[in-house]
């Protein structure tokens, strides 16, 4: 039950999971996310439902309910999230670069534990049509078994801006295990995206990731559909 409960947990956030940019967008926005992970042993489904609003315009506050569907565990309600965003660095609209620090906070039904969560955020334009985002996050558990040690991660897309404002990306993700297991359960997977906007006032992304390491589900799909709330 315990490999069940970690392969589900690494599937779920990998399958709803993007390489997220720094910059504090005014008002407010709504985003849905829905993902498939595959392994070995199950295919879970997971969703993504968020809400976010600009503080000021270098702060942003977010909520975020998660949720997932398993083969082997049926339908779950797994986490609830808060966590703000501060962009401490390229506030100009075209500042080729961008840095932010976010915060998370996590309550984990599921595993009845809570995880709290430091990130740093990065974006480079390196050409008016190439750009990369880069992330470092370490994450800490409590109440938990394994609650010993930290988790670290990186992401990374190269991305390249196509005609009708679509942006095809080239993601990276690597979750480097706990330290207190000295990195032996390392995760890898590596795909691409495609985004671009939609009417209304929404933009989409679609992405398809495959396994790069033995931990790693052997492939992930992603869909992300968000809306702007700003007046």
């Amino acid at each position: 039950m315990a490999t069940l409960i970690l392969s589900g947990e690494a599937a779920f956030a990998q399958s709803t999971s993007s390489v997220s940019g720094p910059q504090v967008s005014p008002g407010s926005a709504i985003e849905f996310r829905a993902g498939a992970a595959e392994t070995n042993d199950d295919t879970v489904f997971s969703y993504r439902l968020s809400g976010a609003h600009a503080i000021t315009d270098t702060l942003r506050v977010r909520a975020i309910a998660g949720w997932q569907d398993g083969e082997n565990t049926g339908p779950q309600f797994s986490y609830i999230e808060a966590d703000l965003l501060w962009q401490f660095y390229g506030r100009e609209p075209y500042a080729p670069y961008k840095s932010a620090l976010r915060i998370d906070v996590r309550q984990d039904e599921r595993r009845e534990q809570q995880r709290i969560g430091v990130n740093w955020l990065n974006q480079i334009d390196l050409t008016p049509h190439w750009r990369t985002r880069l992330m470092a996050s370490v994450d800490k558990e409590f109440n938990s078994a394994n609650d010993d040690g930290v988790t670290l991660e990186t992401r990374a897309r190269l991305s390249r801006r196509l005609p009708n404002d679509m942006r095809l990306g080239f993601d990276l993700y690597s979750s480097w295990g706990r330290t207190e297991d000295d990195f032996s359960n390392q995760r890898h997977l590596g795909g691409a995206t495609l985004s671009g906007p939609g009417p209304v006032d929404t933009n989409w992304t679609i992405g398809a990731l495959t396994g790069l390491s033995d931990a790693a589900p052997d492939a992930v799909f992603q869909f992300r559909l968000s809306r702007s709330l700003a007046n």
